[in-house]
């Protein structure tokens, strides 16, 4: 018997089974956020949002037990009258349930991440992280609608608002002309009475006007 036709040898190439992790580097552990009363800022499409304050479960830091548990920590969080944002609360929408995620790895463990995150793989193993542009402010939005958290303080307000008065007094005073500061002046005068504005209109929607301050003549910025 006379063979002549061998069959052909499919090549097939074993892919890496997640992601690469970077020799000296260890995959990001465990994580929640949590919302302290004074973490607000002002966002100019959906007004103030809370700050979220990242708590990583890497043990031995900041009261986290050998086995990763943050049951201290979150005790210690309640103590100074913060708000643990839970990734199964069912108050979140449902998109934003367990939203700390992760990536398999090279190594078997895996790579926690928040649910907008996303990285590209360089030929040479190095990792380039970013994150689905917008998605974060709507998840601190979101937040902020459920519930979960206590609404901000009119303390809190005023402490922002002079805030940004302190940084556009700043400003002013090293414009001598320069069309750069003076832009960011103009810039960051609008910001804060667009934050006023909103501010008016949360508590007194019937008497609600644009606050305006008298702006410097052009006189005066040179």
């Amino acid at each position: 018997m006379r063979l002549t036709k061998p069959q052909r040898e499919v090549a097939t190439i074993e892919g890496p089974a997640g992601l690469p992790v970077p020799r000296g580097k260890a995959p990001a552990p465990k994580f929640v956020y949590v919302v302290y009363p004074r973490g607000w800022d002002y966002h100019p499409e959906y007004g103030f949002l809370p700050q979220l304050k990242k708590i990583i479960a890497k043990p031995g830091v900041n009261g986290v037990d050998k086995h990763g548990s943050l049951s201290r920590v979150l005790a210690s969080v309640q103590e100074k009258g913060g708000t643990y944002i839970s990734p199964t609360d069912m108050r979140l929408p449902e998109e934003y349930r367990d939203y700390v995620q992760y990536f398999d790895t090279t190594c078997g463990r895996k790579w926690y991440v928040d649910f907008c995150s996303q990285v590209a793989v360089l030929p040479n193993g190095e990792l380039l992280w970013s994150t689905n542009p917008g998605e974060w402010d709507k998840f601190r939005a979101a937040i902020k609608a459920s519930g979960i958290v206590p609404d901000m303080l009119p303390e809190i307000y005023q402490e922002l608002k002079i805030s940004k008065e302190k940084v556009l007094a700043r400003i002013a005073s090293t414009m001598n002309g320069n069309p750069v500061r003076t832009a960011q002046y103009e810039e960051a005068l609008s910001a804060l009475e667009h934050m006023e504005k909103h501010w008016a209109s949360l508590n007194s929607p019937d008497k609600a006007k644009p606050i305006t301050r008298k702006r410097k003549a052009a006189k005066d910025l040179l």
